[in-house]
C-alpha cells in the first residue's frame, strides 16, 4: 500500500521579521544541518529565511531541491515587505510583475 506524502509548506522570507507571525504562532525550530541560510520548521510548516535579492532565493531554493526536502506536493510561498513611496501604508498589493 502507497503512504501518502504529506504537504510540505515552504515560506521563503528575505528577513525573519517579514514571518514574525508565524514565529509566534507556531513552534518553529531551527534545522541545524543547513547552514547556507536559515530554515525553521513545525510539523509540515517550513520558513526559509533567504536574504535579501532574487540570487539568494534561487540559491536556497536550488539548495533544498537538490537535497529532497521539496518534492512535488510541497507548496512554496514567497512573501515579503516592500517599501514605496506613493502607496499608502497597510494596503495589501498582489505583484506578479
Amino acid at each position: 500500500m502507497l503512504e501518502k506524502l504529506a504537504v510540505k509548506i515552504f515560506v521563503f522570507v528575505a528577513f525573519r521579521e517579514e514571518a514574525e507571525f508565524l514565529f509566534k504562532n507556531h513552534r518553529l525550530k531551527r534545522l541545524l544541518e543547513i547552514r547556507k541560510f536559515e530554515v525553521f520548521y513545525h510539523n509540515n510548516l517550513y520558513v526559509v529565511i533567504t536574504g535579501s535579492g532574487y540570487n539568494n532565493v534561487v540559491t536556497s531554493l536550488s539548495f533544498l531541491a537538490g537535497n529532497n526536502l521539496i518534492n512535488k506536493q510541497s507548496v512554496l510561498l514567497n512573501f515579503g515587505i516592500a517599501g514605496v513611496y506613493n502607496f499608502p501604508k497597510g494596503k495589501l498589493y498582489l505583484i506578479n510583475k
